[in-house]
């Protein structure tokens, strides 16, 4: 049986997706509106950090990617104030899990009529429940590739906000480090004082 593999995406970040975007807003991002300018069926977008997630609701499957580093730096220094300027990445790599719920998939089984649509229906099913088993399928690309992971249970998802993030994240440490030089400017006095 053949496993599906995610679509290997290029997304090109265009300056009017950044000046509509919403400042550490995961589901109002300037990524998502670009993803969902080069995928047009893709639903359910999200981009954190860590992830980036859509559905294609028509092959009932979820797709979650790893944040680029290239995207991680510009999601960090938008949220700081300071705009990127345009730029393109690429997702792959995907995790493939199933997606939809089951008044979704009632639904879309409600709109097939011909047996050839029946028995593409059947088969992608076939392939959802495959999914729920969590396997480690070889790559032929070339020599040393890893392995990708295919079902089984999706990485945990940060949620809406990105208020928290990658440790090295900038805004955060430079507050925690004025902060701290605020206490231990305190402390001097306090010593001094008594």
């Amino acid at each position: 049986m053949r496993y599906p593999l995610g679509p290997r995406v290029r997304v090109n970040v265009t300056k009017e997706a950044i000046t509509k975007a919403i400042s550490a807003d995961s589901s109002k991002c300037w990524i998502a509106e670009s993803i969902k300018a080069a995928v047009p069926k893709a639903t359910n977008v999200v981009v954190d950090l860590s992830t980036t997630r859509f559905s294609d609701l028509e092959k009932g499957l979820r797709y979650v990617y790893l944040t680029p580093y290239s995207a991680q730096l510009a999601l960090i220094a938008f949220d700081e104030g300071n705009p990127p300027p345009p730029f393109s990445f690429i997702l792959k790599n995907a995790h493939v899990s199933k997606a939809g719920t089951l008044p979704v998939a009632k639904e879309l089984r409600d709109k097939v009529k011909t047996a050839r649509e029946k028995k593409k229906l059947e088969r992608q099913s076939a392939r959802r429940a495959t999914l729920t088993k969590q396997k480690l399928v070889a790559r032929s690309e070339g020599k040393g590739s890893v392995p990708r992971r295919v079902g089984g249970k999706r990485p945990p998802q940060l949620r809406m906000k990105r208020q928290f993030g990658i440790r090295a994240f900038r805004g955060a440490s430079r507050q925690r480090l004025e902060a701290d030089a605020a206490l231990a400017d305190r402390a001097d006095n306090m010593s001094l004082m008594s």
